[in-house]
Protein backbone atom coordinates (compact mmCIF):
# COMPACT_ATOMS: atom_id res chain seq x y z
CA UNK A 1 0.00 0.00 0.00
CA UNK A 2 1.60 3.19 -1.05
CA UNK A 3 0.52 6.28 1.14
CA UNK A 4 -0.39 9.53 0.48
CA UNK A 5 2.78 11.13 2.31
CA UNK A 6 4.98 8.57 -0.22
CA UNK A 7 2.76 9.80 -3.22
CA UNK A 8 3.57 13.61 -2.49
CA UNK A 9 7.21 12.82 -2.00
CA UNK A 10 7.71 11.22 -5.50
CA UNK A 11 5.30 14.42 -7.37
CA UNK A 12 7.37 16.69 -5.75
CA UNK A 13 10.34 15.02 -6.70
CA UNK A 14 8.92 14.45 -10.83
CA UNK A 15 8.03 18.18 -10.04
CA UNK A 16 11.21 18.93 -9.01
CA UNK A 17 10.23 20.64 -5.94
CA UNK A 18 11.53 19.93 -2.79
CA UNK A 19 10.56 17.00 -0.45
CA UNK A 20 10.02 19.38 2.57
CA UNK A 21 7.20 18.91 5.11
CA UNK A 22 5.70 22.04 4.25
CA UNK A 23 5.13 20.84 0.74
CA UNK A 24 4.25 17.11 1.72
CA UNK A 25 1.48 18.90 4.12
CA UNK A 26 -0.02 20.55 0.91
CA UNK A 27 -0.07 18.05 -0.55
CA UNK A 28 -1.85 15.69 2.03
CA UNK A 29 -3.91 18.36 2.67
CA UNK A 30 -5.05 18.89 -1.17
CA UNK A 31 -5.91 15.04 -1.18
CA UNK A 32 -7.49 14.55 2.31
CA UNK A 33 -9.56 17.54 0.52
CA UNK A 34 -10.26 15.57 -2.55
CA UNK A 35 -11.49 12.80 -0.51
CA UNK A 36 -11.33 9.09 -2.52
CA UNK A 37 -12.60 9.72 -6.20
CA UNK A 38 -11.19 8.27 -9.38
CA UNK A 39 -9.16 4.97 -8.77
CA UNK A 40 -5.61 5.69 -8.14
CA UNK A 41 -5.97 9.01 -8.53
CA UNK A 42 -5.66 11.03 -5.20
CA UNK A 43 -5.48 14.34 -6.58
CA UNK A 44 -8.55 13.43 -8.95
CA UNK A 45 -7.02 14.83 -12.49
CA UNK A 46 -8.94 14.91 -15.56
CA UNK A 47 -5.75 14.16 -17.97
CA UNK A 48 -6.44 11.18 -20.26
CA UNK A 49 -3.89 8.69 -19.93
CA UNK A 50 -4.32 4.65 -21.77
CA UNK A 51 -6.89 2.61 -20.54
CA UNK A 52 -8.21 5.51 -17.94
CA UNK A 53 -11.51 5.09 -17.07
CA UNK A 54 -13.91 8.60 -16.26
CA UNK A 55 -15.34 8.16 -12.60
CA UNK A 56 -17.74 11.50 -12.74
CA UNK A 57 -19.80 14.31 -14.57
CA UNK A 58 -16.29 16.35 -14.49
CA UNK A 59 -14.10 14.01 -15.67
CA UNK A 60 -12.09 12.81 -13.24
CA UNK A 61 -10.11 9.77 -14.34
CA UNK A 62 -10.11 5.79 -12.74
CA UNK A 63 -6.03 5.22 -13.76
CA UNK A 64 -5.06 2.04 -14.09
CA UNK A 65 -2.30 2.31 -11.46
CA UNK A 66 -0.99 4.54 -8.72
CA UNK A 67 1.90 5.30 -11.13
CA UNK A 68 -0.47 5.84 -13.84
CA UNK A 69 -1.98 8.61 -11.56
CA UNK A 70 1.10 10.35 -10.68
CA UNK A 71 2.23 10.69 -14.47
CA UNK A 72 -1.37 12.15 -14.86
CA UNK A 73 -0.88 14.56 -12.14
CA UNK A 74 2.41 15.69 -13.08
CA UNK A 75 1.51 15.91 -16.42
CA UNK A 76 -1.70 17.98 -15.41
CA UNK A 77 0.08 20.24 -13.52
CA UNK A 78 3.12 20.99 -15.83
CA UNK A 79 1.51 20.75 -19.19
CA UNK A 80 -1.54 22.68 -18.62
CA UNK A 81 -1.69 26.53 -20.07
CA UNK A 82 -1.39 28.79 -17.61
CA UNK A 83 -4.75 29.81 -17.61
CA UNK A 84 -5.39 27.15 -15.54
CA UNK A 85 -3.22 28.70 -12.77
CA UNK A 86 -1.73 25.10 -11.79
CA UNK A 87 1.87 27.04 -12.64
CA UNK A 88 1.19 29.47 -9.69
CA UNK A 89 0.81 25.82 -7.34
CA UNK A 90 3.91 24.38 -8.94
CA UNK A 91 6.03 27.64 -8.63
CA UNK A 92 4.99 27.67 -4.80
CA UNK A 93 6.09 24.25 -4.31
CA UNK A 94 9.43 25.09 -6.27
CA UNK A 95 9.94 27.68 -3.94
CA UNK A 96 8.43 25.65 -0.77
CA UNK A 97 6.36 27.97 0.43
CA UNK A 98 3.90 27.61 3.29
CA UNK A 99 1.22 25.04 2.86
CA UNK A 100 -1.29 27.94 3.36
CA UNK A 101 0.33 29.93 0.68
CA UNK A 102 0.15 27.01 -2.05
CA UNK A 103 -3.09 25.93 -1.43
CA UNK A 104 -4.49 29.50 -2.29
CA UNK A 105 -2.90 29.50 -5.00
CA UNK A 106 -4.91 25.84 -5.40
CA UNK A 107 -8.20 27.57 -4.78
CA UNK A 108 -7.39 30.56 -6.78
CA UNK A 109 -6.91 28.22 -10.22
CA UNK A 110 -8.93 25.47 -12.21
CA UNK A 111 -8.82 22.57 -10.20
CA UNK A 112 -11.75 22.96 -8.54
CA UNK A 113 -10.90 22.46 -4.90
CA UNK A 114 -12.45 24.66 -2.74
CA UNK A 115 -11.48 26.54 0.48
CA UNK A 116 -12.14 23.35 2.75
CA UNK A 117 -8.49 22.75 1.81
CA UNK A 118 -6.95 25.23 4.42
CA UNK A 119 -9.63 23.88 7.58
CA UNK A 120 -8.19 20.02 6.66
CA UNK A 121 -4.61 21.55 6.64
CA UNK A 122 -5.15 22.57 9.87
CA UNK A 123 -5.85 19.06 10.96
CA UNK A 124 -2.94 17.74 8.44
CA UNK A 125 -1.08 19.37 10.09
CA UNK A 126 -1.97 18.34 13.79
CA UNK A 127 -2.47 14.94 13.21
CA UNK A 128 0.69 14.36 10.64
CA UNK A 129 1.67 11.27 10.69
CA UNK A 130 -1.66 9.45 10.73
CA UNK A 131 -2.75 11.88 7.42
CA UNK A 132 0.33 10.76 5.78
CA UNK A 133 0.04 7.20 6.44
CA UNK A 134 -3.16 7.20 4.91
CA UNK A 135 -3.49 5.13 1.65
CA UNK A 136 -2.71 7.34 -1.43
CA UNK A 137 -5.30 5.58 -3.60
CA UNK A 138 -8.49 3.88 -2.93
Amino acid sequence: METRGKFANDLLTRLGAPTSRRNRQALVAWMQTEGYGGKNNPLNTTMAMPGSTIFNTHGVRNYVSLDQGLEAAYKTLILSDARYGYDRVVRRLRQSRPPHSTLTALIDSSWGTTDLVLDVLEDVKRTWPEMASKPAAN
